[in-house]
């Protein structure tokens, strides 16, 4: 997992920061335009993987607090968390369904994906195979859940119902990154992939059909504006680094920075909404920038 990440708060209040210390990796809050850190949780063991409830309330993430890594439900104002799977098997990954009521996980050795109620309750499984499933992401409807398969002996994008039911493969021999993005709309499931022998963005038709390439090849740290309608990412040519934009749809990028004359080394961008982009340079250390999305 990568040691220091950024989002921002739905609200606008903020961002919250995703990084390791000296005691552990843990999460803060931070004014958008920069200020003081203020710790989230105060349990002493790790966290990771945050993620935001819809109405930006509440905060889902995995730790091992209990001996066991399970999903966890912080208050985003900070405050006690509550314990929301106890399993003997590890439980990483936590994904809200778009009406705040689900979360969706990977559990197990092999793994497989799960969901559980974000209030609390019993998990139930919705993939069960031998080879590998995790890395859930919801569709905008809530009505399935697209996750990443190992079945075949490759990586691959495959869709399941939600209430449960088989599985349905969307892509053949994608190797796909471990994120996902669906369309607002819900038409396609866009991945990153090595496929073409350089990292880029692919789109593939929800409803099933041919993977096809969203940005050129070489580009990577794709994030998405909040409309969905624009993708973010970098392209790195030795020390030479720019970001850039393009339709989510495929189209012609622009440039928006060219960092090859700062000292340091770029990590990666971490989140934006529509005006600013957050990203990750490392000097000594790990810190988040932010640069002006100038229009066309």
């Amino acid at each position: 997992m990568r040691r220091t990440s950024a989002d921002l708060f739905p609200d606008g209040s903020g961002l919250l920061i995703s990084m390791r210390s000296v005691d552990g990796h843990f999460f803060w809050k931070t004014p958008s335009g920069g200020g003081e850190l203020q710790r989230l949780v105060r349990e002493p063991m790790s966290q990771y993987w945050p993620t935001f409830s819809p109405d930006g309330r509440e905060i889902a993430f995995h730790s091992e607090q209990v001996g066991n890594r399970n999903i966890w439900v912080v208050p985003a104002s900070g405050g006690p968390a509550r314990q929301g799977t106890r399993t003997t098997a590890w439980s990483f990954g936590p994904q809200w369904s778009p009406d705040g009521r689900m979360l969706a996980f990977t559990e197990g050795s092999p793994e497989d994906v799960w969901v559980v109620p974000a209030s609390g309750g019993e998990p139930r499984r919705l993939t069960d195979d031998p080879a590998r499933d995790g890395w859930s992401w919801w569709s905008p409807d809530g009505r399935e859940v697209a996750f990443l398969s190992w079945r075949g002996g490759s990586g691959d994008v495959w869709v399941v119902p939600a209430a449960g039911g088989p599985p349905r493969r969307l892509t053949q021999g994608a190797a796909p990154g471990d994120t996902l993005h669906w369309s607002p709309d819900g038409r396609w499931i866009r991945f990153e992939s090595s496929r073409s022998g350089q990292e880029q963005l692919w789109g593939v038709p929800a409803a099933g059909g041919e993977a096809i390439p969203v940005t050129p090849p070489g580009s990577s740290s794709h994030v998405f504006s909040p409309d969905g309608k624009a993708v973010f990412y970098a392209r790195t040519e030795g020390v030479r680094v720019r970001l850039l934009e393009s339709p989510s749809d495929g189209g012609r990028e622009r440039l928006l920075a060219e960092l090859e004359e700062r000292p340091g080394a770029f990590g990666w961008l971490t989140a934006t909404d529509g005006r600013f982009l957050y990203f990750t340079w490392s000097q000594t250390f790990s810190d988040v920038w932010v640069m002006d999305i100038v229009g066309q």
